[in-house]
């Protein structure tokens, strides 16, 4: 592996980890989940889909390009 694959490799890591594992997804859902109250499904719903499913959309567009 060259060195620019190496680099490549660790920048691509770095960056799913950070869309995925963002302080945003670690402290919002606590705190979503507080406020919810009794609409918790719905709160669950519009946060898997823009918390998880739009970087999914994301990574799977990245690699068709």
């Amino acid at each position: 592996m060259s060195n620019t694959q190496k680099s490549a490799f660790v920048a691509t890591g770095l960056m799913l980890f950070a869309l995925f594992f963002g302080a945003g997804n670690l402290i919002f859902p606590a705190l979503m989940g507080q406020q919810s109250g009794s609409a918790v499904f719905p709160a669950l719903s519009g946060f898997l889909i823009t918390g998880v499913g739009l970087p999914l959309l994301g990574v799977i567009a990245i690699g068709y390009s």
